[in-house]
């Protein structure tokens, strides 16, 4: 193992954040990292600390552990848990209708950027400010006509997806799904 491994990454949570650093411990006959987990609330006064020390052959095997346990603990006070399983909280406006003034808003950022500045982390950013997935953010690029590969780009009109049709007499009528017991018609 590499004497310099360094790691860190962080996600929000119900307006705090939590943080995670990772740290190589030295070229030993058994490699191991030094692991610190913070939690802050939304003025940044630290309101969570731990500290692990673990092999390297043990971290799969400890990871799942600490999913298991953590998740219980979260069911077992309400806090977060989903069909038995631990899930990040969602940033604040996920589900949220997006507006006109929300896309041109989105646009106009996208549209500013310079062309080489790396799309992941424009889309991280805008992702943050406009309290939505990275995901949305992509998607709902390419529906106001940018580019989610490129910043500062424009979609070429051909590669613009397609909106939803301008009459509800212009969707295709759907078709009725047989209900449990009964027969499909000839």
């Amino acid at each position: 193992m590499a004497t310099n491994i360094e790691y860190s990454d962080e996600t929000h949570f119900n307006g705090g954040l939590c943080t995670v650093q990772v740290r190589g411990r030295g070229d030993s006959a058994e490699p191991r990292l030094d692991i610190e987990v913070f939690t802050a609330d939304t003025e940044g006064e630290l309101t969570g600390e731990g500290h692990l020390l673990l092999p390297v052959g043990a971290l799969a095997a400890a990871g799942q552990l600490i999913q298991r346990v953590l998740a219980g603990l979260a069911q077992l006070h309400g806090a977060g848990a989903g069909r038995g399983r631990f899930r990040a909280s969602r940033p604040g406006n996920s589900f949220q209708p997006w507006t006109a003034e929300l896309d041109e808003e989105l646009r106009a950022a996208w549209l500013s950027e310079p062309t080489a500045s790396p799309a992941a982390e424009v889309t991280g950013r805008l992702a943050e400010r406009m309290g939505r997935s990275r995901n949305a953010i992509r998607s709902r690029l390419a529906r106001v006509g940018c580019d989610p590969d490129l910043p500062g780009r424009e979609l070429a009109a051909d590669a613009a997806p397609d909106g939803p049709p301008e009459h509800p007499e212009d969707r295709r009528p759907r078709r009725e799904r047989p209900r449990h017991g009964t027969s499909l018609p000839p």
